[in-house]
Protein backbone atom coordinates (compact mmCIF):
# COMPACT_ATOMS: atom_id res chain seq x y z
CA UNK A 1 0.00 0.00 0.00
CA UNK A 2 0.94 2.96 -0.90
CA UNK A 3 1.13 6.50 1.59
CA UNK A 4 -1.72 7.92 -0.07
CA UNK A 5 -3.77 4.60 1.30
CA UNK A 6 -2.15 5.05 4.39
CA UNK A 7 -3.27 9.10 4.83
CA UNK A 8 -6.82 7.60 3.78
CA UNK A 9 -6.89 5.27 6.38
CA UNK A 10 -6.02 7.41 8.85
CA UNK A 11 -8.76 9.84 7.96
CA UNK A 12 -11.74 7.16 7.74
CA UNK A 13 -10.60 6.16 11.27
CA UNK A 14 -10.92 9.95 12.62
CA UNK A 15 -14.07 10.02 11.05
CA UNK A 16 -15.89 6.80 11.65
CA UNK A 17 -14.20 6.02 14.59
CA UNK A 18 -12.88 9.31 16.47
CA UNK A 19 -9.48 8.75 16.59
CA UNK A 20 -6.56 6.82 15.02
CA UNK A 21 -3.14 5.68 16.80
CA UNK A 22 0.34 4.61 15.44
CA UNK A 23 -0.47 1.09 16.16
CA UNK A 24 -3.36 1.45 13.20
CA UNK A 25 -1.42 1.88 10.38
CA UNK A 26 1.83 -0.65 11.80
CA UNK A 27 -0.77 -3.14 12.24
CA UNK A 28 -3.26 -2.80 8.99
CA UNK A 29 -0.27 -2.03 6.40
CA UNK A 30 2.69 -3.67 8.01
CA UNK A 31 4.77 -0.51 8.29
CA UNK A 32 7.02 0.15 10.76
CA UNK A 33 7.08 2.87 13.90
CA UNK A 34 8.97 5.48 12.02
CA UNK A 35 6.87 5.06 8.46
CA UNK A 36 3.68 5.58 10.97
CA UNK A 37 4.81 8.35 12.86
CA UNK A 38 5.80 10.54 9.47
CA UNK A 39 2.27 9.52 7.98
CA UNK A 40 0.45 11.04 10.27
CA UNK A 41 2.78 13.89 10.78
CA UNK A 42 2.22 14.30 7.05
CA UNK A 43 -1.37 14.12 7.65
CA UNK A 44 -1.40 16.81 10.55
CA UNK A 45 0.33 19.70 7.82
CA UNK A 46 -2.14 18.43 5.18
CA UNK A 47 -5.47 19.09 7.21
CA UNK A 48 -4.53 20.76 10.61
CA UNK A 49 -7.77 21.29 11.41
CA UNK A 50 -8.97 17.76 11.58
CA UNK A 51 -7.02 16.15 13.99
CA UNK A 52 -4.92 16.87 17.49
CA UNK A 53 -2.73 14.85 19.87
CA UNK A 54 -4.07 14.04 23.15
CA UNK A 55 -1.52 13.54 25.42
CA UNK A 56 -3.35 12.33 28.17
CA UNK A 57 -5.20 9.48 25.64
CA UNK A 58 -2.31 9.20 23.55
CA UNK A 59 -4.23 9.33 20.71
CA UNK A 60 -4.95 11.47 17.57
CA UNK A 61 -8.64 12.52 18.08
CA UNK A 62 -11.35 14.07 15.62
CA UNK A 63 -11.78 17.56 15.73
CA UNK A 64 -15.21 19.63 15.90
CA UNK A 65 -13.66 21.60 12.72
CA UNK A 66 -12.88 17.88 10.71
CA UNK A 67 -13.60 17.75 7.06
CA UNK A 68 -12.95 14.40 5.31
CA UNK A 69 -10.20 14.50 2.94
CA UNK A 70 -10.81 11.62 1.16
CA UNK A 71 -14.05 9.94 -0.61
CA UNK A 72 -15.20 7.07 1.58
CA UNK A 73 -17.47 4.16 -0.16
CA UNK A 74 -19.83 3.53 3.00
CA UNK A 75 -20.05 -0.35 1.90
CA UNK A 76 -16.54 -0.53 2.11
CA UNK A 77 -16.26 1.87 5.39
CA UNK A 78 -18.35 -1.18 7.36
CA UNK A 79 -16.98 -3.93 5.75
CA UNK A 80 -13.49 -2.57 7.11
CA UNK A 81 -15.19 -1.37 10.61
CA UNK A 82 -16.46 -4.85 11.15
CA UNK A 83 -13.81 -7.35 9.47
CA UNK A 84 -10.47 -4.95 9.01
CA UNK A 85 -10.27 -5.84 5.26
CA UNK A 86 -9.14 -3.12 3.49
CA UNK A 87 -11.37 -2.92 -0.18
CA UNK A 88 -8.75 -1.69 -2.71
CA UNK A 89 -9.74 -0.74 -6.21
CA UNK A 90 -7.98 -3.44 -8.69
CA UNK A 91 -7.67 -4.36 -12.37
CA UNK A 92 -10.30 -6.93 -12.96
CA UNK A 93 -8.50 -10.10 -14.24
CA UNK A 94 -11.67 -10.76 -16.90
CA UNK A 95 -14.12 -13.05 -14.46
CA UNK A 96 -16.64 -10.10 -14.22
CA UNK A 97 -17.40 -7.71 -11.81
CA UNK A 98 -19.03 -7.98 -8.32
CA UNK A 99 -22.85 -6.70 -9.12
CA UNK A 100 -23.45 -5.56 -5.58
CA UNK A 101 -21.01 -2.92 -5.37
CA UNK A 102 -23.08 -0.42 -7.11
CA UNK A 103 -26.11 -1.58 -5.42
CA UNK A 104 -28.09 1.23 -3.55
CA UNK A 105 -28.21 1.57 -0.02
CA UNK A 106 -30.16 4.74 1.04
CA UNK A 107 -27.29 5.51 3.85
CA UNK A 108 -26.36 9.44 4.99
CA UNK A 109 -22.30 9.69 5.74
CA UNK A 110 -23.28 12.04 8.25
CA UNK A 111 -25.60 9.45 10.05
CA UNK A 112 -23.25 6.33 9.74
CA UNK A 113 -20.64 8.27 11.04
CA UNK A 114 -21.89 9.79 13.91
CA UNK A 115 -23.39 5.98 14.75
CA UNK A 116 -19.63 4.60 14.37
CA UNK A 117 -18.25 7.01 16.41
CA UNK A 118 -20.47 6.44 19.01
CA UNK A 119 -19.62 2.80 18.82
CA UNK A 120 -16.12 3.38 19.27
CA UNK A 121 -16.48 5.73 22.27
CA UNK A 122 -19.21 3.95 23.74
CA UNK A 123 -21.68 7.08 23.98
CA UNK A 124 -25.28 7.67 23.43
CA UNK A 125 -26.76 9.29 20.33
CA UNK A 126 -30.24 11.30 20.37
CA UNK A 127 -31.49 9.50 16.77
CA UNK A 128 -34.77 10.60 15.11
CA UNK A 129 -35.92 6.86 13.49
CA UNK A 130 -38.21 5.82 11.01
CA UNK A 131 -39.94 2.48 11.78
CA UNK A 132 -42.25 0.43 9.61
CA UNK A 133 -44.42 -0.14 12.19
CA UNK A 134 -44.31 3.24 14.54
CA UNK A 135 -43.41 5.90 12.21
CA UNK A 136 -40.97 8.29 13.05
CA UNK A 137 -39.69 8.81 16.54
CA UNK A 138 -37.37 10.06 18.27
CA UNK A 139 -34.99 7.74 20.62
CA UNK A 140 -32.15 7.74 22.87
CA UNK A 141 -29.89 5.08 21.51
CA UNK A 142 -26.56 3.07 22.85
CA UNK A 143 -25.20 1.37 19.83
CA UNK A 144 -22.41 -0.50 20.46
CA UNK A 145 -22.38 -3.19 16.76
CA UNK A 146 -23.04 -3.25 12.72
CA UNK A 147 -24.36 -5.66 11.25
CA UNK A 148 -25.71 -6.73 7.65
CA UNK A 149 -27.63 -8.98 6.21
CA UNK A 150 -25.61 -9.39 2.87
CA UNK A 151 -27.88 -6.57 1.31
CA UNK A 152 -28.51 -3.63 4.17
CA UNK A 153 -26.50 -2.60 7.25
CA UNK A 154 -27.88 -2.60 10.51
CA UNK A 155 -26.77 -1.12 13.88
CA UNK A 156 -27.43 -3.02 17.26
CA UNK A 157 -27.67 -1.60 20.62
CA UNK A 158 -29.72 -0.29 23.76
CA UNK A 159 -32.99 1.70 22.88
CA UNK A 160 -33.93 3.48 25.85
CA UNK A 161 -37.09 4.13 24.39
CA UNK A 162 -38.61 0.09 24.95
CA UNK A 163 -36.20 -0.64 27.74
CA UNK A 164 -34.97 -3.12 24.79
CA UNK A 165 -31.43 -4.46 22.61
CA UNK A 166 -32.98 -3.98 19.21
CA UNK A 167 -31.24 -3.76 15.53
CA UNK A 168 -32.13 -0.57 13.71
CA UNK A 169 -31.66 -0.17 9.57
CA UNK A 170 -29.00 2.73 8.90
CA UNK A 171 -30.74 3.59 6.21
CA UNK A 172 -33.92 4.49 8.27
CA UNK A 173 -32.06 7.17 10.25
CA UNK A 174 -33.83 10.76 9.83
CA UNK A 175 -31.00 11.95 11.92
CA UNK A 176 -28.49 11.69 14.71
CA UNK A 177 -26.85 14.16 16.82
CA UNK A 178 -23.59 13.17 19.34
CA UNK A 179 -24.46 13.53 22.99
CA UNK A 180 -22.25 13.72 26.07
CA UNK A 181 -23.10 10.86 27.82
CA UNK A 182 -21.45 7.70 28.27
CA UNK A 183 -23.60 4.46 27.80
CA UNK A 184 -24.45 2.60 31.20
CA UNK A 185 -22.76 -0.73 32.16
CA UNK A 186 -26.38 -2.37 31.61
CA UNK A 187 -26.66 -0.61 28.40
CA UNK A 188 -23.65 -1.75 26.79
CA UNK A 189 -21.77 -4.72 24.64
CA UNK A 190 -21.23 -7.06 27.60
CA UNK A 191 -25.07 -7.39 28.93
CA UNK A 192 -26.48 -8.09 25.59
CA UNK A 193 -27.33 -11.85 25.99
CA UNK A 194 -28.70 -12.38 22.67
CA UNK A 195 -25.78 -11.26 20.94
CA UNK A 196 -23.56 -12.87 22.83
CA UNK A 197 -25.60 -16.76 22.53
CA UNK A 198 -25.79 -18.55 19.73
CA UNK A 199 -28.09 -20.77 18.33
CA UNK A 200 -28.65 -23.70 16.19
CA UNK A 201 -30.12 -22.92 12.92
CA UNK A 202 -30.78 -26.50 11.05
CA UNK A 203 -31.31 -25.79 6.98
CA UNK A 204 -32.70 -28.48 5.13
CA UNK A 205 -34.04 -27.97 1.28
CA UNK A 206 -36.88 -27.17 0.67
CA UNK A 207 -39.17 -30.67 -0.14
CA UNK A 208 -40.98 -29.08 -3.11
CA UNK A 209 -38.19 -29.22 -5.11
CA UNK A 210 -37.81 -31.90 -7.96
CA UNK A 211 -34.23 -32.03 -7.99
CA UNK A 212 -33.26 -32.41 -4.15
CA UNK A 213 -29.55 -33.28 -5.06
CA UNK A 214 -28.67 -29.73 -6.57
CA UNK A 215 -30.12 -28.24 -3.45
CA UNK A 216 -28.11 -29.99 -1.53
CA UNK A 217 -25.37 -29.22 -3.22
CA UNK A 218 -26.22 -26.01 -2.54
CA UNK A 219 -25.33 -26.60 0.98
CA UNK A 220 -22.67 -28.94 1.01
CA UNK A 221 -24.48 -31.87 1.88
CA UNK A 222 -22.52 -34.53 0.42
CA UNK A 223 -22.84 -36.97 3.11
CA UNK A 224 -25.32 -35.52 5.96
CA UNK A 225 -29.22 -34.76 5.49
CA UNK A 226 -29.26 -31.72 6.84
CA UNK A 227 -26.74 -28.53 7.51
CA UNK A 228 -26.27 -26.93 11.09
CA UNK A 229 -24.37 -24.18 12.15
CA UNK A 230 -24.73 -21.77 14.92
CA UNK A 231 -25.24 -17.67 14.98
CA UNK A 232 -25.68 -15.60 17.45
CA UNK A 233 -29.37 -15.12 18.83
CA UNK A 234 -29.69 -11.69 17.99
CA UNK A 235 -28.89 -12.39 13.87
CA UNK A 236 -30.54 -15.80 13.54
CA UNK A 237 -33.81 -14.18 11.68
CA UNK A 238 -31.30 -11.45 9.56
CA UNK A 239 -29.56 -14.58 8.47
CA UNK A 240 -32.45 -17.03 7.47
CA UNK A 241 -33.82 -13.84 5.69
CA UNK A 242 -30.50 -13.44 3.63
CA UNK A 243 -30.84 -17.13 2.67
CA UNK A 244 -33.82 -16.94 1.64
CA UNK A 245 -35.23 -19.93 4.34
CA UNK A 246 -38.78 -20.42 4.44
CA UNK A 247 -39.49 -20.80 7.96
CA UNK A 248 -43.37 -21.37 7.88
CA UNK A 249 -44.49 -24.53 10.21
CA UNK A 250 -45.63 -26.31 7.19
CA UNK A 251 -43.27 -25.84 4.73
CA UNK A 252 -45.74 -23.46 2.57
CA UNK A 253 -43.90 -20.89 0.88
CA UNK A 254 -42.52 -20.68 -3.21
CA UNK A 255 -39.39 -23.30 -3.47
CA UNK A 256 -38.73 -21.64 -6.02
CA UNK A 257 -38.15 -18.18 -3.48
CA UNK A 258 -37.54 -19.77 -0.90
CA UNK A 259 -35.55 -23.01 -1.51
CA UNK A 260 -34.08 -24.02 2.06
CA UNK A 261 -36.39 -24.64 4.68
CA UNK A 262 -35.63 -24.30 8.72
CA UNK A 263 -36.69 -27.92 10.69
CA UNK A 264 -35.71 -26.70 13.79
CA UNK A 265 -38.20 -23.94 14.17
CA UNK A 266 -39.35 -25.46 17.80
CA UNK A 267 -36.07 -25.00 19.13
CA UNK A 268 -36.30 -20.70 17.67
CA UNK A 269 -40.03 -19.55 19.34
CA UNK A 270 -38.00 -17.51 21.85
CA UNK A 271 -35.70 -15.72 19.09
CA UNK A 272 -36.50 -12.60 19.16
CA UNK A 273 -34.83 -12.30 15.74
CA UNK A 274 -37.01 -14.58 14.51
CA UNK A 275 -39.53 -12.38 13.97
CA UNK A 276 -38.24 -10.98 10.23
CA UNK A 277 -37.83 -14.78 9.30
CA UNK A 278 -39.88 -15.53 6.40
CA UNK A 279 -43.01 -17.11 7.06
CA UNK A 280 -42.12 -17.26 10.96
Amino acid sequence: MNQESRLKLIDLLLEFTGFTQRKDLKNHFGVGSATASRDIKLYEERFPENTSYNIRSRRYERLDSFECAFNHDLNDTLVYLTSEKWIVNHKNPGFGGYIGKGLPHGMQAFSVATVTRAIALIKVVDMEYSSLSSGNSSRLFSPHSLLSNGVFWYVRGFDRKSGEYRNFRLSRILDVAETNHLAQPEERLSNDIDWSTCVTLTIAPHPGHNNEHAIRMDLGLTDKPVLNFNVPSATAGFVLSAMRVDCSEDASMDYNQFPYRCVNLHELKEVGSMSIAPGA
